[in-house]
């Protein structure tokens, strides 16, 4: 788990490349956030990946009518799925 301490955005990742790249561009390293399923996993539900680049947000969640509205009404971008979490 990262946070931007100049935007207040939180951003979760299973890739280390994508901290690496996180940390170099300002993100603080906050450690692992919690244990999780592979995105590639059958086990769990799907936990939901999205980013605003207006807002450098980004927006994680489990819900799919979240994730439509995010994209619909605010902006967002659909990243896939991150990881898989318990349901």
């Amino acid at each position: 788990r990262l946070w931007n301490p100049g935007n207040g955005d939180h951003f979760s990742t299973t890739n280390q490349d994508e901290v690496i790249s996180a940390v170099s561009g300002g993100y603080g390293y906050n450690g692992i956030g919690a244990y999780v399923y592979p995105a590639s996993s059958t086990s769990g539900i799907p936990f939901y990946r999205l980013y605003s680049p207006g807002k450098g947000d980004h927006f994680h969640t489990t819900n799919w009518n979240e994730v439509i509205s995010a994209v619909t009404q605010a902006g967002y971008r659909y990243e896939g799925i991150g990881a898989r979490v318990l349901g």
